[in-house]
């Protein structure tokens, strides 16, 4: 049986979940070996600590961790120097103001816990806890209103077509596959989806399971929020924005799994798992190392349950989290050539990103004109579609307004032209720049 709790629907909306803060031990969810080890690693890399100093670096309140600093003292892993030179004015335990200094025992036993686990820090959340905060920090229902999607998506020029089908793919929140010719605007459409995420959500810097440890908190993924700080809620998780995961063509099957830091005998969390709750953005897809279907092989499973299942290398061991977030393949290679019929039926959502009409080229063109400040009259933009689309028979893409004028700039700058007015002579200098011919040409 999946040890990841379900939830029944209900139909008034949830105030937002938060971890509530641990009053005791037994409210940390660690175990007691584990909490005494990271209390004495602490001690051990920073001696000498005062109590409220040992209470920051865990993020634990100290009456959960006090039976533990007794114990080492009374075993003379630690011993007592006094009362802290600077300290809080106010503090809830006398004992929180001493402060401890490393014995030789203690220094001993310390590097013989940093050998079986060399993780210190921030004190880790139960894998149990973390798995519900991943269901009740699910992406909500209708997240992507039709207002919300124009807006997030206006500063692209895509067809009608197009806008209707993106949000309810988005709402889906399952799968999407966005495919057609490189240029067109989709990974600028995956990206702008993070705008749409809301309100962030609780993630623990770290996760345990039993005495091993998987560190989850990564600033590349995730954005401190900027809301203000819940004193109810457990230290231990940082409230951050929704995390967009974003990769290409560097990723393979190695950062989908639990990776093992052999020298450090600790995890770090593959990058599914550090999207929960939020988008996985596979660009580039087809392009990768690891083989298409090796690739899709991987999600089936987690697409269809809303679980994954994740290796402990380590010691041989399986665990389950759930898979809950938004994910999006984007290529721009043919579908044929990545996905059979059996794959794309799993995919919950197709959209194809079509190349501009010319209305809508002129419209981008007009846009990035403005943007980057350069002077233009409607004739040198039909100059332009008629040399080097009509004649040169070339399709259209979206990127190529910012391209032609960004060489157009760079022509100008250098040749000391301001303001930048589009004429036909450097016009011609910068599609060449831009476009490739052939050898015999």
């Amino acid at each position: 049986m999946s040890s990841i709790p379900q939830l029944a629907d209900s139909p008034a909306e949830a105030p937002p979940w938060y971890p509530p803060r641990a009053h005791t031990a037994d409210d940390t969810g660690l175990t007691p070996a584990l909490l005494r080890e990271l209390v004495l690693k602490t001690i051990y890399v920073l001696s000498p600590l005062a109590g409220f100093e040992i209470s920051r670096r865990l993020r634990l309140d100290y009456v959960t961790f006090e039976h533990v600093i007794k114990d080492l003292n009374d075993n003379s892993l630690i011993q007592t120097r006094g009362e802290a030179r600077r300290r809080p004015q106010r503090l809830d335990r006398m004992e929180e103001g001493l402060t401890y200094e490393i014995t030789d025992i203690g220094r001993e036993r310390a590097r013989q816990a940093m050998e079986r686990c060399a993780y210190e820090g921030v004190a880790p959340v139960p894998l149990g806890q973390y798995n519900l905060s991943v269901v009740r920090q699910g992406l909500p229902d209708a997240f992507a209103t039709q207002e919300r999607v124009y807006d997030v998506l206006a500063h692209l020029v895509l067809p009608e077509r197009t806008m209707k089908l993106i949000g309810p793919a988005l709402n889906s929140r399952k799968s999407i596959f966005l495919y057609g010719h490189p240029g067109n605007g989709k990974s600028s459409i995956a990206r702008a989806t993070r705008y749409l995420l809301g309100k962030g959500m609780y993630i623990p810097t770290a996760v345990a399971v039993d005495d091993q440890i998987i560190r989850l908190l990564d600033p590349g993924f995730h954005e401190p929020s900027k809301e203000p700080p819940n004193h109810k809620a457990d230290a231990r998780w940082s409230h951050c924005a929704r995390p967009f995961v974003g990769v290409g063509g560097e990723l393979d099957m190695r950062m989908l799994d639990l990776i093992w830091h052999p020298e450090s005998k600790f995890y770090d969390a593959p990058l599914q798992m550090k999207a929960n709750c939020g988008i996985f953005l596979v660009d580039d897809f087809g392009r990768q190392v690891v083989e298409p279907r090796a690739l899709l092989n991987r999600f089936i499973v987690p697409l269809e349950e809303s679980i994954d299942y994740l290796n402990m290398s380590a010691s041989g061991r399986k665990i389950d989290i759930p898979f809950n977030m938004l994910l999006i393949l984007s290529t721009n290679l043919q579908p044929s050539q990545l996905l059979d019929e059996a794959f794309i039926r799993r995919i919950r959502h197709k959209i194809k990103i079509p190349d501009p009409t010319e209305q809508g080229f002129r419209e981008i063109f007009r846009r990035e004109a403005d943007q980057q400040a350069v002077d233009y009259h409607p004739s040198a933009l039909d100059y332009i579609i008629e040399t080097f689309y009509t004649q040169a028979q070339r399709p259209m893409r979206g990127v190529h307004p910012r391209d032609i004028l960004m060489h157009v700039r760079e022509i100008a700058g250098y040749q000391g032209i301001e303001p930048v007015v589009l004429e036909k002579d450097i016009v011609d200098d910068a599609c060449e720049a831009q476009f490739v011919g052939d050898l015999d040409e």
